[in-house]
């Protein structure tokens, strides 16, 4: 698992491959088992070790507003035999509106059989809260959990 950008030490999930380790995160951004990033994108790949035939990829992450977390606007899964020659396999665009609870979505696509032996996720940050947000202009987190391939 390599990361792009550093993770909050607060919200490691316990390390770089917190993501990968088959424990879900719950709905509290405080149970340990959420990486959190503050105002930066997300990106990780994850190299399996060996070209294999996948054909689904998902990850969840979570929206917490009033802890200042949100969705990501944009997720984006790639797939490579090399690692350098990546091929975008899905993207999904999602808009950032006012929701009062915490809620946690998978971000997932099913396509034909491919071989990789790395995936790429990549998420945008909405980097600062909106306008409407009581803290409007501080900076925003993602929180990211469980990347899962099929």
């Amino acid at each position: 698992v390599t990361i792009k950008n550093q993770y909050s030490e607060k919200y490691s999930a316990g390390g770089d491959n917190g993501i990968v380790n088959g424990i879900r995160g719950k709905i509290d951004f405080r149970d340990g088992n959420w990486q959190g990033y503050e105002g930066v994108d997300f990106e990780v790949i994850i190299d399996f070790g060996e070209t294999t035939v996948i054909s689904e990829i998902s990850s969840s992450f979570l929206q917490n507003q009033s802890a200042w977390i949100f969705f990501p606007t944009e997720v984006e899964f790639e797939i490579s035999t090399n690692g350098f020659d990546f091929s975008s396999v899905k993207r999904v665009q999602h808009k950032t509106e006012i929701s009062p609870g915490h809620e946690v979505i998978d971000f997932s696509h099913v396509f034909s059989q491919e071989k990789a032996r790395f995936v790429k996720v990549k998420a945008k940050n909405i980097t600062i809260c909106p306008d409407w947000h009581p803290s409007a202009g501080g900076e925003a987190w993602i929180f990211v959990d469980e990347i899962v391939v099929k």
